[in-house]
């Protein structure tokens, strides 16, 4: 057919009805609807399907709790451990009573490891005993306190006497480098050590990742391998690793020196806010929990939450760590921590310190040394008061360092200058 102009005019090819404008029967057997406002598909819920349907997505879930931010009496309160022979208004132990009072196992032992390892096998209960250290509520010994039978101290002035030096004068060893790793170590801490090795069983991961899960909250993500002596304490390994025969090299950087944490408390336990400790089980006697103990210096960290949620939490496997690095890590926290505010005060102090050999080498020595010696201990020459924490740039922040310390993330002023840092060093 042509149109006009002689052009070809297209037709319609021949064939069914399209389905889409069919107005006869559906050879689907599916619902027709003619075209045109009136024949809409009802939107009345008497038309709709009653059988629910189901989905693979998981079910809506309420908000997260409101974090716990109430001031807790607990946090509040200090027991103060005091030197009988410096002034009181200077603490040498400081402690919050996170256990609604001090666990006494703790403060006896801050005191004793202070002291130079005085502690004996009765830690101080047996009232008899004229010749271990004990506490009392005043600086007369005659005060001596009886241990509650809770093993709590509640909150309040204490001092802490050792009878075999003269008139109380007991020297305190200074920082963690002069620190001495004793050749026995307490009952506390053997009692809650794992076999070095047994069959089945993985040491500690060298990385934690993928390995085990964080040994505190037992989560599997965000997990870090956190060193427990850090690795920058290299020249306190070295001097004392010869009394538990070990080889410093390989036990700092191996799976027994190391532990897998969630990175939030791997940063709490960096910053000396977390520790591990031994605490006894009541109405048990000689039977103790490895459990979670937050060091609380003020009441900016870590916080209320955090303690309302990880405080004393039973540590029911620690792989194969042996007891003289928990024992270690106990003594590194007192001293980090900021637990020794006597060194505030201006004045000399008798001391328990390594000082340098004329022939070379070091040697640990009873001296006394003025406030501003016992500063040059301390990196910024300050002194361990609460560990502060300044934010780095990001480009330092982008780095990582490896030891156990997170230098690269945070400055820590207040963390102790070793003597043995320095070959130059005047000690």
């Amino acid at each position: 057919m042509s149109g006009s102009g002689g052009f070809p005019v297209p037709t319609r090819p021949k064939g069914p009805a399209a389905v889409g404008i069919s107005e006869g029967a559906s050879v689907t057997n599916t619902p027709q609807y003619s075209r045109g406002v009136d024949f809409a598909p009802s939107t009345s819920t008497a038309d709709r399907p009653t059988t629910p349907l189901t989905s693979l997505m998981l079910p809506f879930r309420p908000p997260s709790p409101v974090p716990f931010t109430r001031l807790d009496n607990r946090l509040a309160e200090l027991v103060e451990i005091c030197h009988p022979n410096y002034n009181s208004d200077f603490p040498m132990i400081l402690l919050r009573t996170t256990d609604g009072g001090v666990q006494y196992l703790i403060a006896y032992y801050a005191c004793c490891i202070v002291a130079n390892n005085v502690w004996q096998e009765d830690e101080g209960r047996d009232l008899q005993n004229a010749d271990g250290p004990f506490l009392s509520t005043s600086k007369d010994p005659s005060d001596r306190i009886t241990i509650p039978s809770d093993d709590l101290l509640p909150a309040g002035t204490y001092f802490f006497h050792v009878p075999s030096f003269p008139n109380g004068d007991y020297p305190i060893v200074p920082t963690f480098d002069d620190w001495e790793l004793p050749a026995e170590i307490p009952l506390p801490w053997r009692a809650v050590e794992s076999p070095y090795e047994r069959p089945g069983k993985k040491p500690a991961p060298n990385t934690a990742e993928g390995f085990s899960p964080c040994y505190i909250t037992d989560h599997w993500d965000g997990v870090k391998s956190a060193f427990i002596i850090p690795r920058t304490e290299a020249r306190w390994w070295t001097r004392n690793c010869s009394k538990v025969r070990f080889d410093w090299r390989s036990l700092a950087n191996e799976g027994r020196n190391k532990i897998p944490l969630r990175k939030d408390l791997h940063d709490l336990w960096n910053r000396c806010f977390l520790t591990l400790v031994p605490k006894p089980v009541l109405n048990e006697e000689k039977t103790y929990k490895l459990v979670t103990h937050l060091t609380l210096r003020d009441n900016l960290f870590p916080s209320k939450e955090t303690f309302a949620l990880y405080h004393n939490r039973v540590i029911p496997d620690l792989g194969d760590v042996p007891a003289f690095i928990l024992f270690a890590r106990f003594a590194w926290s007192i001293f980090r921590s900021g637990a020794l505010d006597l060194f505030e005060r201006v004045q000399e102090y008798y001391v328990y310190a390594l000082v340098k050999k004329k022939s070379g080498g070091w040697e640990r020595k009873y001296l006394m040394l003025s406030t501003s010696e016992i500063r040059k201990r301390f990196r910024d020459k300050e002194l361990p008061d609460s560990v502060r924490i300044q934010r780095s740039n990001k480009r330092r922040r982008k780095e990582e360092d490896d030891d156990g310390c997170s230098t690269s993330d945070y400055t820590i002023r207040g963390q102790y200058y070793s003597p043995t840092d320095s070959e130059s060093s005047e000690y």
